[in-house]
């Protein structure tokens, strides 16, 4: 589970997506949109080194990768 900052941080691109879908403004909604999942992705990353894996130290990097992650 997520600490309450790991969420709150995930939420703000979550918000910042939809008050930007809403406004009509597709660019900047898709950019916190894949922002958002990026994030997810370094967050499962670390959450998977935090129970024994590895640190996928590449995938911080590696965009395709963190999607993955986050998928």
């Amino acid at each position: 589970m997520l600490d309450s900052k790991a969420t709150e941080h995930l939420e703000r691109f979550w918000q910042l997506s939809l008050r930007f879908f809403h406004e009509s403004d597709y660019a900047l909604a898709t950019f916190f949109a894949i922002t958002l999942i990026e994030e997810v992705g370094k967050i499962v990353i670390l959450g998977n080194a935090a129970l024994g894996s590895e640190l996928d130290a590449k995938g911080f990097r590696d965009h395709p990768r963190k999607y993955t992650y986050a998928v």
